[in-house]
């Protein structure tokens, strides 16, 4: 039958090759299986020529960008953050708001962009700018998912809270923060701004560059 003759032919033979085996092609491999929406496929293809034929670069090279992109389609948060956040530091806090706002839309549990855009929305150098009532909201949000037990959103709680007037409860959340962070380095920011809102005033500043 034809499945017989199939397996006679994949038989080894008693001689040799006249020429010498084709060398293999990894990432013409790789490159079809991609083509044909099996990226996963093809990482675990390429991982696997990887450890049987070791020190190809290209093949190394692959592999990370395969990983990268992965990793991106898993979580669409992540490039969006970084998009927002190019858009901050780029001095652009208006197209960063509105690229924030996106990632937590299709993103919800991205919390650095929510920590990202309360800081914006609390503390910008430009008053234009700033939201207090959202800031306080997102702040809330964040100490209420670490349950009060992450400094750096103690902080942020605190400059929202003086943003909104309300410098007696900012005070409580920045001691709260230094509380946790005891003697690290950037407890001496914490204290800065804990004596702004003792003296009634508001934080505004870029904290993300400190």
């Amino acid at each position: 039958t034809e499945p017989q003759a199939w397996r006679r032919a994949a038989l080894a033979f008693p001689g040799r090759f006249i020429s010498s085996l084709p060398k293999p092609q990894p990432l013409n491999v790789s490159s079809q299986l991609v083509d044909a929406a099996q990226p996963r496929v093809a990482l675990r293809y390429l991982e696997d020529f990887a450890v049987h034929n070791p020190g190809d670069a290209e093949v190394e090279e692959v592999i990370g960008v395969l990983r990268n992109e992965l990793a991106r389609l898993a979580n669409p948060g992540r490039a969006l953050l970084a998009k927002a956040d190019a858009m901050r530091d780029a001095g652009n806090p208006k197209g960063a708001i509105a690229a924030y706002q996106e990632t937590l839309r299709q993103s919800p549990k991205t919390l650095s962009a929510a920590e990202h855009l309360a800081w914006i929305l609390a503390a910008h150098p430009d008053k234009s700018v700033r939201r207090p009532a959202e800031a306080l909201a997102l702040a809330k949000r964040l100490v209420r998912i670490s349950r009060n037990m992450n400094p750096s959103y103690l902080d942020l709680l605190g400059a929202a809270q003086a943003a909104s007037g309300d410098y007696s409860l900012a005070g409580k959340s920045a001691r709260a923060a230094l509380e946790l962070i005891g003697d690290k380095p950037e407890s001496h920011r914490v204290r800065e701004r804990l004596d702004l809102y003792l003296e009634g005033k508001a934080y505004a500043g870029e904290a993300w560059r400190e």
